[in-house]
C-alpha cells in the first residue's frame, strides 16, 4: 500500500519520542500522497509535536479497512487554509497487518471495565488483534453477551487504551474468575500494541537463540 492511496478520514496512530519519551499519538489522515501523509494536528501537554526520528504510523484505511504500518522519517507541523496540520514524511510502502492471525500475547497489566454493574478493577490477562482476556475475580460482574468499556496502561506507557469487547466465555487462572472477550471496531492503537508485544517477543526469542 502507497501513502497516495491512503482514504481521507482514515484513522491513524503515530508511536514517537517526545521528550525522550515514547508517546502514541491520535490523528486522522487528511490526504495521502507520494511524499507521505497530511494528518490532522498533532499535539503533545499543549504544543504541535516536530520530530526529525525515524518513528511509526499505524493507519485503518477507510478505502479497504485494513492496518497499514508505515515507517516515518519526519513529523512537522505546517499551515494550512484549515488550521495547523502535520506533514509525515513516508518514504517506503507500508506493511500489511494481517487481522486474520489472531495470536496473543501475555499482559499481566492492570485495567478497569465498566459493566452494566458498574465500573471494576481487573488484570488484562492477554491480548490479540480479535480479542482480550481478563482477570475479573468474581464472575457476577457480567454475563456472557453484555458489551464492556475497557481501559489500560502498558508499563510506563503514557498512552490509555480504550476498546469495547463483548463477553464470550468464561474461565478460571489459578482459580480466579476470567473472562474471554471479543474486540469490538479493531482499535488502531491496540493493534499496534499487539504487533509492539509480538516483535518484542520474538527478538527475546532471537537473542536467546544466538546466545
Amino acid at each position: 500500500m502507497k501513502t497516495s492511496e491512503i482514504a481521507p478520514l482514515s484513522p491513524a496512530i503515530l508511536e514517537t519520542e517526545v521528550d525522550g519519551k515514547q508517546h502514541l499519538l491520535r490523528t486522522e489522515v487528511l490526504a495521502g500522497a507520494e511524499w507521505g501523509l497530511l494528518v490532522k494536528r498533532i499535539q503533545e501537554n499543549g504544543k504541535d509535536i516536530e520530530v526529525h526520528q525515524e518513528s511509526q504510523v499505524t493507519v485503518r484505511n477507510r478505502g479497504d479497512n485494513r492496518i497499514y504500518v508505515f515507517a516515518v522519517q519526519s513529523v512537522t507541523p505546517r499551515n494550512s487554509d484549515q488550521g495547523v496540520v502535520h506533514v509525515l514524511k513516508i518514504e517506503a510502502v507500508a506493511t500489511l497487518q494481517s487481522l486474520r492471525k489472531a495470536e496473543r500475547v501475555d499482559m499481566l497489566s492492570k485495567g478497569e471495565v465498566i459493566t452494566p454493574k458498574g465500573k471494576f478493577n481487573v488484570v488484562i490477562y492477554d491480548l490479540s488483534v480479535r480479542g482480550i482476556s481478563m482477570i475479573i475475580g468474581d464472575k457476577s460482574i457480567c454475563a456472557v453477551g453484555d458489551v464492556l468499556s475497557v481501559s489500560f496502561y502498558v508499563g510506563q506507557d503514557f498512552h490509555k487504551y480504550e476498546a469495547q469487547a463483548e463477553v464470550v466465555r468464561f474461565f478460571q487462572v489459578k482459580g480466579k474468575d476470567a473472562i474471554g472477550c471479543r474486540l469490538r471496531g479493531m482499535p488502531v492503537d491496540v493493534i499496534g500494541l499487539v504487533d509492539r508485544k509480538k516483535a518484542e517477543l520474538s527478538k527475546v526469542i532471537q537473542e536467546k537463540k544466538e546466545s
